[in-house]
């Protein structure tokens, strides 16, 4: 997890590793604050950012798009469902 923190501690300025909420610029809030939004009729929270997007909607359905999507971890990765649907 530690070598994860660490490849994603670069990747944005708005790290919060890096960035302390009582330090930051207003105009990095202001930047953040465009990525994140609820959808007022779903409830849906989504982030966004260039090509990339996080959805997380009420019914627990998690859904990320991007161009290309990268998973590491220290240890294995469990994938827990009825179905697994491989393209």
């Amino acid at each position: 997890m530690n070598q994860m923190r660490h490849d994603l501690a670069g990747a944005h300025p708005l790290d919060p590793a890096e960035t302390s909420p009582i330090g930051t610029p207003p105009a990095d809030l202001a930047a953040l604050a465009r990525m994140v939004r609820i959808d007022a009729a779903t409830g849906d929270l989504v982030i966004a950012n260039g090509a990339a997007r996080l959805v997380l909607k009420r019914d627990g359905t998690v859904r990320v798009e991007g161009v290309r999507i990268v998973g590491t971890a220290d240890e294995a990765i469990a994938l827990h469902a009825a179905v697994i649907d491989l393209n």
